[in-house]
């Protein structure tokens, strides 16, 4: 995509999900029409605990965030949100401060059984919400969407260089945040 400024937000080929991976984030985020939404807030997090493996956390405040192009008949809900976030960081001045190599974040950890971080969440931390997701929280009250990559996807010259993301949403206020984090939910806890 034209916006982005570098190789380095592209994801490289080899850092990505598999397609089985990528097939449940395509119905994790999908609205489908008749299911209940249900709506958890904090409580997301005991219910649908990060799953392994966790992002590294360690004393530094780095971690590389990528975009990731898929087909868009194969997949027209990432399509869509990829679109999407890419245009709103964009027009928000924030796609080369958040997606890239070596971005300023810090990723936060639940203790057992916890619903609230201690110390508070703060602007440029990474914040699991359940599962596989997580959000950068930014300034302004706004937050990106952050599926984790597994270590070994996520490798440059044999070396590691840290916990990776791909970035999926872009959201500019807590609501629609919200009702993101709603659907993902209820699709990941849905059984019929």
């Amino acid at each position: 995509m034209d916006l982005l400024r570098d190789k380095y937000q592209l994801g490289p080929k080899y850092v990505t999900l598999t397609e089985d991976e990528n097939n449940q984030l395509e119905s994790d985020l999908a609205a489908v029409k008749g299911r209940p939404i249900i709506r958890p807030g904090r409580s997301a997090i005991l219910q649908l605990p990060p799953q392994d493996p966790k992002p590294k956390l360690s004393l530094l405040t780095t971690v590389n965030i990528v975009v990731k192009f898929l087909n868009p008949k194969k997949y027209p809900v990432l399509t869509r949100h990829t679109t999407q976030m890419l245009k709103d960081l964009n027009d928000a001045g924030l796609l080369n401060d958040v997606v890239g190599f070596y971005i300023k974040a810090r990723v936060r950890e639940f203790k057992n059984g916890e619903i609230r971080l201690s110390p508070s969440v703060d602007i440029y931390d990474i914040v699991p919400k359940g599962s596989y997701m997580y959000a950068l929280v930014l300034p302004k009250g706004q937050y990106l969407m952050l599926r984790h990559l597994r270590e070994e996807c996520f490798k440059l010259q044999a070396s590691s260089i840290g916990s990776a993301f791909r970035c999926i949403s872009f959201f500019n206020n807590h609501d629609t945040y919200s009702d993101f984090l709603s659907n993902f939910f209820s699709n990941r806890t849905y059984s019929p």
